[in-house]
């Protein structure tokens, strides 16, 4: 067998290294004071690629939760849009009362204007504008308010636009 000596705090160990006869039982591992195990380094090593992984994985997991939720409200704006075409079609008005747009059974029930859905708030509104055109829109924002995901805003034409941290407006980027 092949031994190695190591000099460690003063003290003189044997440590047997990955013999011919294959004593350690483990390969490549190695005893010392017949003990198997791991050094102090490969361990370090092992957390510092996890730490590496996570540090890149984290961060894309939540890239990819705030573009669900942001699927999930572009989805629930959509719905709005075509609930509020039938509104206007079956009552010859706009609605700015969710509960009456639940009607037309394309959005889901829930309570309030402005509405909570998943994790943004919804605000309809409704008027009549400087040439007596009725109109309506309809605003989504980020229930905590976050200034990192995109707010979304729609009205009367169903384009649905958006601002990344602030409140989109009719002149905002379209999706």
């Amino acid at each position: 067998m092949n031994k190695k000596h190591l000099i460690l705090a003063g003290k003189f160990l044997q440590v047997a290294g990955g013999s011919e006869s294959g004593s350690s039982g483990q390969g490549g591992a190695f005893r010392v004071n017949g003990k198997d195990g791991f050094t102090l380094v490969e361990l370090l090593i092992v957390i510092a690629i996890i730490a590496i992984l996570a540090a890149i994985a984290v961060p894309l997991y939540y890239k990819f939760i705030n573009k669900a939720k942001q699927a999930s409200a572009i989805s629930y704006i959509n719905n709005i849009v075509k609930a509020e075409q039938i509104f206007l079609d079956i009552n010859n008005r706009y609605s700015d009362n969710f509960s009456e747009l639940e009607t037309t059974q394309v959005i889901p029930s829930g309570t309030g204007n402005p509405r909570a859905y998943g994790d943004y708030t919804f605000t309809l509104v409704i008027g009549v504008d400087g040439g007596g055109a009725p109109f309506w829109n309809v605003s989504a924002v980020p229930t905590n308010g976050d200034t990192t995901m995109k707010w979304y805003y729609s009205d009367v034409t169903g384009v649905i636009r958006y601002e990344v941290g602030a409140v989109p407006s009719g002149s905002s980027p379209p999706i």
